[in-house]
């Protein structure tokens, strides 16, 4: 979807000051995730009269001439902008990984690139027209300043400008800003901008002049092309995002994944959206409806309160009558609108909501659609232990694993201490009450993105009570030495959090969505309540040996490794108690992952034993 962004007040060059970046603010650099959003721009005839229309071009430039701009950096700043066919190579390096764009579809264009000069480097570099510009036919009228971008977003900041008095001074406004562009986005490819400029006191001169500034230190970049001024829409609204809000009174959470388990007692979702009104003229009717089960179109209780938005103002617009998802993939798609319309550039006024999926046995909060990823896990140097969502359970919910989504990563690797934990609020204090077994995974390179089930620690279902608030993390034990990373779904209100070593919890700025869900599966598949034999195995990991613990007459215990070929096997019976006790001996196995197999009364059971001497 096309964002486009206007100025609420005039800013001169000189007397202004910009908000910085501080060390503290910073997150991970590779955790630096991913929300964007598409739209093609309509493309309009040029009138050449006299008297301009809506849309019409009043100058235009796509970087053929390089010397039409101009270059600037501040002094001791690291980085310049460039006008080339593609990003340099070792950004479009990158992409495999993170997934942005490497060119513009018309090039040559102009970008910077914060990346490549490294973590000790910052840049403020600007890129201007080497020329002036003539607006004054415009007069006092607006006008807009209309390029297609990509980027992929950290914390630099984008600015874009226009002087009136040949560059003496300038009316500069921000653009792909928190919280429209969330930390660790990328663009579409391309992502279309307009921003509207009111005209300057005594209007618009023969002297003009356009200007994009960017400030980074070790961000990522932006590239611009075609870049025109043109006569601006009257009526012109733009939908910038729509968040799903699970109705409650604790906690603001959307959940896209919604098990059985917890259907019954799910109160429904209820839509939060931001429009912004970036036409010329006011609009006294504006409103949003949602199109989707039990919503039909603009109508009833799928549609918002209707309100007013002067031009250049945004607000937020709310449907308050919950949206209940029946069993399947449920798609809600939004629509924006002004009455009694129409809109001039209805592209940007549709946002479509990926799937709420519903029924199964897992509950989670991202949409399953992979946008970046986080690192910063213990192991390498940090001291998170792990990165999770903040959930409430709506009815009873048993969990007998986790599921994760573990992206591509930087380079392969083998890693024995990827875990998971639930941490319950107890009113006062958060609680850990559930842990998983500690996880081996190993990631080729380059090794496409999947889900891994990790298992609940002692092989038996926790059950979370209903009602409950819990934290739902990804951890790491603090074990390894290759850098990991998690996968990020969604941008999303609140709600996604940090642990650290030391259990003090810390907030994401501009969160997404950890890719991480409860499920009611036991880690050979089995629901809860299905035929599972209580088995425990310990300690896990294990130095010279381990007990298997089985609650059954008798059992045949088989240690294999993770190609199957069996290590040991033995057939025991119960002790006098009516348990059995069982001792693998590892003293001559090797360090790594392993499986011990429990087959007692026609039932069985898998445990995963880590071997680490």
């Amino acid at each position: 979807m096309k964002k486009s962004y206007i100025l609420a007040g005039f800013v001169l060059a000189g007397t202004c000051s910009f908000a910085q970046v501080t060390n503290a603010s910073k997150v991970s650099r590779t955790a630096k995730a991913a929300y964007s959003r598409t739209e093609v721009r309509q493309t309009r005839p040029v009138v050449q009269n006299i008297e301009k229309a809506e849309g019409d071009i009043l100058w235009s430039d796509g970087f053929s001439t390089p010397a039409n701009w101009t270059m600037t950096t501040v002094a001791g700043t690291n980085g310049s902008w460039t006008i080339a066919a593609a990003l340099p190579a070792g950004l479009a390096a990158q992409t495999a990984t993170y997934g942005f764009a490497t060119t513009l579809p018309t090039p040559p264009f102009a970008y910077i690139d914060s990346d490549g000069p490294g973590a000790a480097a910052t840049q403020n570099a600007s890129l201007t027209t080497t020329g002036v510009i003539d607006l004054s036919a415009q007069g006092m009228s607006a006008v807009s300043v209309v390029f297609k971008n990509i980027y992929r977003h950290f914390q630099e900041l984008n600015f874009v400008a226009i002087s009136n008095d040949n560059g003496v001074t300038w009316i500069e406004q921000a653009i792909n800003a928190v919280p429209e562009v969330p930390v660790n986005t990328n663009s579409a490819n391309p992502e279309n901008e307009s921003l509207l400029f009111a005209a300057p006191v005594g209007g618009w001169s023969a002297n003009a002049k356009l200007r994009f500034r960017y400030e980074g230190a070790y961000d990522w970049f932006w590239a611009v092309d075609d870049v025109s001024i043109q006569v601006p829409f009257n009526n012109n609204i733009q939908f910038l995002r729509v968040n799903p809000i699970a109705v409650s009174t604790q906690i603001e959470a959307e959940y896209y994944t919604i098990p059985t388990s917890q259907l019954t007692a799910f109160p429904g979702h209820t839509f939060q959206g931001m429009i912004k009104n970036i036409g010329a003229a006011a609009q006294p009717t504006v409103r949003f409806g949602a199109v989707s089960g039990v919503y039909s179109g603009l109508s009833g209780a799928g549609i918002t309160t209707p309100l007013s938005l002067a031009s250049l103002a945004l607000d937020t617009f709310d449907i308050a009558t919950p949206y209940m998802a029946v069993a399947g993939v449920n798609a809600v798609t939004c629509l924006a609108t002004i009455l009694p319309g129409p809109d001039s550039d209805a592209a940007d006024n549709t946002i479509t909501l990926a799937g709420f999926n519903v029924g199964g046995v897992e509950y989670g909060r991202d949409n399953g659609v992979f946008d970046s990823r986080i690192t910063g896990f213990a192991g390498t140097g940090n001291e998170v232990d792990g990165f999770g969502n903040t959930m409430e359970i709506f009815a009873s919910q048993s969990v007998g694993s986790v599921n994760v989504y573990i992206p591509t990563q930087g380079t392969a690797f083998t890693e024995t201490d990827i875990s998971w934990r639930v941490d319950l609020f107890d009113g006062t204090v958060w609680n850990t009450v559930a842990v998983g077994t500690p996880f081996i995974v190993t990631v080729a390179n380059p090794s496409a993105g999947t889900w891994v089930q990790i298992p609940i620690q002692g092989g038996t279902p926790y059950v979370i009570p209903a009602g409950s608030i819990i934290r739902l993390f990804v951890t790491r034990l603090d074990n390894g030495t290759a850098t990991f990373a998690c996968g990020m779904a969604q941008a999303v209100k609140d709600q996604v959090v940090g642990v650290q070593a030391d259990g003090t919890f810390i907030g994401l700025s501009d969160p997404s969505a950890i890719m991480v869900r409860l499920s009611s599966k036991s880690f050979l598949g089995l629901e809860e309540g299905g035929s599972v034999i209580d088995a425990t195995v310990y300690p896990n990991p294990a130095v010279n040996s381990a007990i298997v613990t089985v609650n059954a007459n008798e059992a045949i215990i088989t240690l294999t490794d993770l190609a199957g070929k069996a290590i040991s096997t033995a057939s025991v019976v119960a002790n006098a108690a009516g348990t059995i006790e069982y001792e693998i001996s590892t003293e001559t196995v090797a360090n790594g992952t392993y499986l011990v197999n429990i087959t007692s009364n026609g039932a069985s059971t898998t445990k995963k034993l880590v071997v680490k001497k």
